[in-house]
């Protein structure tokens, strides 16, 4: 039986938590991927060398060539740059908008079909942006969200290793992403954090909730903002909009 194939774009501190989870849960071999040379393979080597220890046998392969990631069932997306002191939104947005359209480019080629993660920041922007470029389905590119990730690895990559066992195993769980809206809450066409059913088909069902008027207006609230970033977005880079 092939075992599956889990890529991890990023190979940072998130990157090379998610690498050690996806051994401990069993969930296939992994392909650290990093532009920096010696990175993903170092990371990947420190940790298979825990895997006697920890008692897994997950294969862990560094590559700084997106063709290593040809065929993933799964991607999660840590690559990009965290907000630094004196860094407004838009620097933080114009930097990770360019790696997610290289991130894209390498999802479109190499790994057409896989379930899709990303925790790069300004996150419901940036999972918009990355399924613009990829063209992949809505339905199987989804944002990690529902924990406080500000200065966290473990909370995040914990979070999206949920995601990824829900798809590969099928489990149908009930777990908050940001994912694509096509009505519901009243919303179209925006990635929002919301509770859905992930299994093999991906995001295959939005849980509407019954929302109080104070619930209401904060949700509204942060649909603008997501909204207002996906407009920089196309400021920045035009072509998203026909996409």
């Amino acid at each position: 039986m092939a075992r599956n194939k889990i890529a991890l774009i990023g190979s940072g501190m998130i990157g090379g938590t998610l690498a050690h989870m996806v051994g401990l849960k069993d969930l296939g071999d992994v392909v650290l991927f990093d532009i920096a040379e010696g990175i993903p393979q170092g990371k990947g080597l420190d940790i298979a060398q825990s895997s006697p220890v920890d008692g897994f046998d997950s294969r862990l392969t560094g590559v700084n060539d997106y063709a290593g990631i040809e065929g993933a069932d799964v991607c999660i997306v840590t690559a990009g740059v965290p907000r630094k002191p004196g860094m407004s939104r838009d620097d933080l947005l114009g930097i990770n908008l360019k790696v997610m359209e290289q991130v894209g480019a390498g999802l479109k080629k190499y790994a057409p079909k896989a379930f899709v993660i990303c925790i790069t920041n300004p996150l419901d922007a940036m999972v918009w942006a990355l399924q613009k470029f990829s063209g992949l389905p809505t339905s199987h590119v989804v944002g990690m969200a529902g924990v406080l990730d500000s200065s966290a690895y473990y909370a995040p990559a914990a979070s999206a290793i949920a995601m990824a066992e829900s798809y590969l195993k099928d489990k149908k769980r009930v777990l908050p992403c940001a994912a694509h809206l096509s009505g519901q809450y009243g919303v179209k066409g925006t990635y929002v954090g919301v509770p859905v059913v992930i299994g093999a088909g991906g995001v295959e069902r939005v849980i509407e909730i019954d929302l109080s008027k104070a619930e209401q207006k904060m949700f509204d609230n942060s649909v603008a903002a997501v909204q207002g970033l996906t407009e920089a977005c196309t400021k920045i880079a035009p072509h998203l909009a026909g996409k």
